[in-house]
């Protein structure tokens, strides 16, 4: 009986993740997460049922740092445009690039030679 129950919460969860992933992507990635807690010891998901959702939560998170890096990148192009150096976001581009989940060193490579061309650090 647990183990219907237990069944019946993936199912729910699963189901409401589908549903709203496209407008709220934090949330469904919360019930990515409660499906992956309800299936430890249990087994109910297969491995590459689990695995298929570890690789959604990871690009999530790719996707979100990436987001912010192009914000960042936006802004300072912006600025260096009209003559501005604020170097807004120095600290953060190298958490970034590495949060961005780059896998050709050479984007992540230019990415900081930009900078440092730019900023001159």
């Amino acid at each position: 009986e647990k183990h219907k129950g237990n069944a019946a919460m993936i199912q729910s969860k699963l189901e409401f993740a589908f549903a709203t992933h496209a407008t709220d992507l934090a949330k469904a990635i919360e019930a990515l997460d409660m499906c992956l807690k309800i299936n430890e010891g249990h087994d109910l998901l297969g491995v590459a049922m689990v695995e298929a959702m570890e690789s959604i939560k990871t690009a999530a998170i790719h996707a979100d740092a990436r987001a912010e890096l192009a914000n960042l990148l936006e802004k300072a192009a912006e600025e260096l445009a009209v003559g501005h150096v604020s170097k807004h976001g120095s600290n953060e581009l190298v958490q970034l690039l590495g949060d961005c989940g780059i896998q050709e060193p050479k984007l992540e490579t230019a990415i900081k030679s930009a900078w440092t061309f730019a900023y001159g650090e």
